[in-house]
């Protein structure tokens, strides 16, 4: 693995010792140079994948300090790691440079020994964060995970609308039965089926909340607001009905897993709970009541809610289901399967797909026009191609 190293000294012998050492140490690094802060800056907007940046303290145009108080002010790059190099190192200087965010220094006459050491373990430091960042990502929404990288915290948010989806796997139950000695089969098939549902959920623009046994939880609108979010919920649980069916249809060792799945919009409340093991949660009635959309609707339809059709009702054809059902603590609603986009506004056979129409009715309507509120909706799409790739079958 490349690691790319970015060397700013206004004295070219420096520039060209501190090279050498560290290409003699490692051949995997890649050594760039810069003159002073703001060719390195403009090294770093170009090269954008700086591992590390080695720089003097005093150099003409822009200076060491100032440098590093403009890597840590820009989000793109205040994450990368700065040695300081310099013979200024009494306590008062040193304050200087640890508060302008520099990790560490390197003393002036530079030893090669220590040089390398010191950037070895700021190396090192990096990519261990890198790997926490990472996990932190898989874990929670980015803004959410950014706020508790700052503060070790996030604050809870009231959402007056959003959108929140429940998808039970028909059929898993059999399945366990069925493989109860084989776990690994199981686990890996079920795995297959929630990386289907994650993989529309991720283009979509919609944020998968956790699973529950063979239950999926998403919801739209939420941590970032928009105005489409029951759309996007409506178009990705089509989506994910049709991809879960494929998959399973063409494997023939499997039992036809389907989704039971329901849809609500409504207000709640998003944060994070848990001391030990964090974890980003919603609550309220509009949950309770996707949920209980979920549990009394049909395998492979996708069941909403009064409140959803209305955000919904000119884009899809809809079938109002006959019987109300009971939701605790609200009382009888009323509710509708979603059966596909209407012919005016899809691009193929199966109404899966929005056409320009149904992207041109949207910008027209000014309750829709958020900034990137309908991005993602609004991406020509070919015909007769499903806007998810084609899953892949579940392992037998």
């Amino acid at each position: 693995m490349i690691t790319k190293i970015l060397v700013v000294d206004d004295e070219q012998p420096n520039r060209d010792m501190v090279g050498d050492y560290l290409l003699d140490e490692n051949p995997d690094f890649e050594v760039l140079i810069a003159s002073d802060g703001q060719e390195a800056l403009e090294i770093m907007e170009k090269e954008k994948t700086i591992d590390l940046v080695l720089t003097d303290w005093n150099m003409p145009v822009m200076d060491g300090i100032q440098l590093v108080k403009a890597i840590k002010a820009n989000p793109a790059f205040k994450q990368i790691p700065v040695l300081m190099q310099t013979a200024n190192t009494t306590p008062a200087e040193l304050k200087i440079a640890f508060d302008a965010g520099v990790m560490d220094y390197i003393k002036k006459p530079i030893e090669p020994v220590e040089m390398l050491a010191r950037v070895k373990a700021a190396l090192a430091f990096h990519y261990e964060k890198r790997k926490s960042d990472r996990l932190l990502l898989k874990i929670f929404p980015e803004e959410v995970a950014e706020e508790l990288k700052e503060r070790n915290d996030a604050t809870p948010r009231y959402f007056k609308s959003a959108s929140i989806l429940f998808a039970d796997v028909n059929g898993f139950s059999k399945t366990a039965r069925r493989l109860k000695d084989s776990p690994h089969t199981l686990v890996k098939m079920l795995d297959r089926c929630f990386e289907i549902l994650d993989d529309i959920a991720l283009r979509r623009g919609i944020e998968r909340i956790k699973t529950i046994g063979d239950c999926y939880m998403a919801v739209a609108g939420v941590p970032t607001e928009t105005h489409t979010h029951a759309l996007d919920l409506v178009l990705a649980g089509l989506e994910m009905q049709a991809a879960i069916e494929q998959a399973t249809d063409e494997t023939r060792e499997v039992d036809q897993w389907r989704l039971r799945m329901g849809i609500h919009t409504g207000d709640l409340v998003a944060g994070v709970i848990g001391r030990m093991k964090f974890a980003y949660d919603v609550w309220g009635d509009s949950v309770n009541l996707a949920s209980r959309l979920e549990t009394t609707g049909m395998v492979g339809r996708v069941h909403i809610s009064a409140e959803t059709y209305q955000a919904v009702k000119e884009f899809f054809v809809c079938e109002q289901r006959a019987e109300w059902i009971e939701a605790k603590n609200i009382g009888l609603v009323q509710s509708y399967f979603v059966e596909r986009l209407k012919p005016e506004f899809c691009a193929d056979e199966a109404g899966l797909i929005p056409n320009a129409v149904f992207c041109e009715t949207k910008r027209k309507s000014d309750e829709w026009l958020i900034a990137g509120g309908f991005i993602l909706l609004c991406v020509p799409i070919p015909v007769g191609t499903l806007l998810c790739r084609r899953p892949r079958p579940f392992p037998g």
